[in-house]
């Protein structure tokens, strides 16, 4: 996504114009950036790098305390990785963790709701 909106910032455009007496005129437009090709592998590897953490990140801060049983842990990180993800990865990404955030706090409600009923229950 941003590689794409990076492409169209620095390439070229070509555009031509008629005039009504018949000429044409051709216009080719200058880069707004002029990068020149190592620039150019050091802001993809960047790129590329983010989503690389935003995956490192899901598994440690979400995935794993899922794991071991400790949701109240992984509730916070899977709706701010989530909101990060939906500007900088993709839509399907974001909305996913956003998903998995509602299910881990209906999770958490259960287990709450569960606990608070035996607790009547015995006394």
């Amino acid at each position: 996504m941003i590689s794409i909106l990076l492409f169209g910032i620095i390439s070229l455009y070509t555009t031509s114009v008629t005039y009504p007496n018949g000429t044409t005129v051709k216009m080719v437009s200058k880069p707004v950036v002029y990068i020149n090709s190592q620039e150019m592998v050091v802001i993809l590897l960047i790129i590329s790098i983010i989503p690389l953490i935003l995956i490192l990140s899901d598994y440690f801060l979400i995935y794993r305390p899922i794991s071991e049983e400790k949701l109240e842990e992984s509730s916070t990180p899977a709706l701010v990785i989530g909101i990060i993800q939906l500007f900088t990865e993709g839509l399907i990404f974001g909305i996913l963790l956003i998903l998995a955030y509602l299910k881990i706090n209906d999770a958490i409600h259960k287990i709450r709701y569960e606990t608070l009923e035996q607790k009547i229950k015995t006394s």
